[in-house]
Formats: structure tokens, C-alpha cells, sequence
């Protein structure tokens, strides 16, 4: 995915396509875990691997709805 550890909100939605809201209802739902630093909201790269590969086992038909 990335050499680095961690990503910010604004670099996660760029890299992986998925939109500020959407990321939110993730975080909020409990599908990806976030790292608090001070008021610095990050997504762990392996969480984020791990969440688009959850989603790549899912028929593309039904991704949305395995997040909600």
C-alpha cells in the first residue's frame, strides 16, 4: 500500500478511493480502527489493508452493504 506506518484521513481517502463520509461511517461503525495523536486522526496501513481486502472477498454488488 505505502512505506508508511500510518495515514492521515485526507491520504487514506486519496489513496483508497473511499470519501471523507464514508470513512467516517467506517471509523463510527468500528469497520476501521483509527490512532489518536493529539487531535491527528490516523489509519494504521495494515488496518487499512486489511478493511479493502475484507472488501475484495465481497462480491461488488454487496461491498457497501458489508460496511454498514
Amino acid at each position: 500500500m505505502n512505506d508508511r506506518v500510518a495515514l492521515s484521513i485526507n491520504d487514506w481517502c486519496r489513496w483508497s478511493g473511499i470519501g471523507r463520509t464514508k470513512t467516517y461511517q467506517l471509523i463510527s461503525d468500528g469497520h476501521l480502527p483509527i490512532v489518536k495523536i493529539g487531535k491527528k486522526t490516523l489509519i494504521r496501513t495494515s488496518d487499512g489493508e486489511a478493511l479493502l481486502e475484507k472488501f475484495r472477498q465481497i462480491s461488488p454488488t454487496s461491498k457497501m452493504e458489508a460496511a454498514n
